[in-house]
This record gives structure tokens, C-alpha cells and sequence, in this order.
């Protein structure tokens, strides 16, 4: 009986070390796909540096997407200044900046509230915002100089599939399906989510990405109505009106 004891002591010790080791063997073991600043993917046994991505996480991988996270909510304006905007009124701007030796524009409706801002020379943001009722839209553009990075549609699909991966709960599409953008002068790709969790304010929930003129255009937009006029402008500014020279 001692014997057996023994025995089964001994084999008891055995098998937690061979856990700990297995366990620790899976550790060393754990690849992690990092995305770097400039665009490119980086497969590691260390985990992401701080200037890098985990693409497990799905946090935002570049400076624009950490700076400026899509809000959730249309912020109303006060009755007596949206009593000032004439809805209907579809006439057009054109908003520009520059940075690095850059310009940038896109054509806008007039009647849109406008963010246009440059950072570090590195980075333009632009922000508009309809408030026409039942179809309010919010589209977000960062330009960004990825350091003479090329991105192929491949790349742009995967960088879509990363960004976008973080509306999939509670849509209606359960995956992220990107499609390619007819972009005049360059090319791009965005997925579409429906009821998105991430939007609770929204209806749908568009991410995107477009490599024009050594840039890289990220973007999100967000509408409750793919019919509204606002909605269709700025699909048609994004793809056709967008200029970087």
C-alpha cells in the first residue's frame, strides 16, 4: 500500500510538472501580429511595443485613430441654431489644408459642420456633420503620411478587417465584408456594419481606407439613412471630389 502510495504520489508530481512546463512551452509559443506605425504587419513572440498594434486587441493603430475616436451620439445643436440650417439646401464648399508640402481638398455641402485641423505637419483631420433629421451622417477623414509606405488592396482589406472588427457585435453582418472603392487617381476599401453595438446613435457604420497620392486616407462614416443625399455626397466627395496634390 505504501508502495502504491508512493507510486501515485510520484506520478502526481510528474504530471504537474509536466503541466507547468506544457504550460509554460504554450507561452513561449504565443505569435503576435503587430501592425507598425507606417502601415506594415510583424509577426513577433514578444509582445507588441507601445508603437505598434496587437492585432488581437484591435486597438487603433495609428496616432488619428487614438486621437480621435467616432462618437457614438450626434451632439444637437440648441432649436434656434437648427432653425437656422435650410436642410435642403445642397450647394457645395470645397474645404482644403496642407501639410509636409501637401494639399488636400474635398468638396462638402455648405450646410455640414466642419472640423479642419493639422497636426505635427503629419496629419490632417477633417470632421462634418449633418443634423438633418432621421438621416444625421458624421464623416471622419484622417490624412496620413505613412513614410513613403506603398499599400496594395490586400494591405488595405486587412488594415478594413482590423479597424472594422471592432463593430461586428451586435450587427447585422457578423463579419467584416470589404469591398473595393472605385477611387479616381488611387484605391481604397470599406466595410459596412448594420446595427453595430459601436454605434448605437447610427444606423450604419462605415470603415475605410484609401491610398492616394502617398497618403493614406482613413475614414469613418456613420448615417442613419444610405439614401440621404448627405449620406451619397459623401461617398461621391470621398471617392471622386477628394484631391491630394
Amino acid at each position: 500500500m505504501r508502495q502504491n502510495k508512493s507510486t501515485q504520489l510520484l506520478l502526481t508530481c510528474l504530471l504537474s510538472l509536466a503541466c507547468i512546463f506544457t504550460a509554460d512551452a504554450k507561452k513561449k509559443l504565443v505569435i503576435h501580429k503587430c501592425i507598425k506605425s507606417n502601415g506594415t504587419i510583424a509577426f513577433q513572440e514578444d509582445p507588441c511595443k507601445k508603437k505598434f498594434v496587437k492585432k488581437k486587441t484591435y486597438t487603433k493603430q495609428f496616432k488619428s485613430y487614438n486621437s480621435y475616436k467616432p462618437r457614438n451620439k450626434v451632439n444637437i445643436k440648441p432649436l434656434k441654431k437648427l432653425a437656422n440650417i435650410n436642410f435642403k439646401d445642397n450647394s457645395t464648399q470645397t474645404i482644403a489644408n496642407s501639410a509636409k508640402g501637401y494639399n488636400f481638398s474635398i468638396k462638402a455641402l455648405k450646410r455640414w459642420q466642419t472640423t479642419n485641423k493639422v497636426y505635427n505637419n503629419k496629419l490632417v483631420h477633417m470632421k462634418f456633420i449633418d443634423y438633418v433629421p432621421q438621416a444625421e451622417m458624421s464623416l471622419m477623414i484622417d490624412f496620413i503620411f505613412p513614410d513613403n509606405k506603398n499599400f496594395s488592396i490586400q494591405e488595405l482589406q486587412e488594415l478594413v478587417a482590423l479597424v472594422g472588427s471592432r463593430y461586428l457585435k451586435g450587427s447585422k453582418e457578423g463579419r467584416v465584408i470589404p469591398y473595393e472603392l472605385n477611387v479616381q487617381n488611387g484605391k481604397g476599401v470599406m466595410a459596412t456594419f448594420t446595427h453595430s453595438n459601436m454605434t448605437p446613435n447610427y444606423k450604419f457604420a462605415s470603415r475605410g481606407a484609401i491610398f492616394k497620392g502617398k497618403w493614406l486616407v482613413q475614414f469613418t462614416l456613420l448615417s442613419n439613412s444610405q439614401q440621404s443625399a448627405a449620406y451619397l455626397f459623401a461617398l461621391q466627395a470621398l471617392t471622386k471630389s477628394l484631391k491630394i496634390y
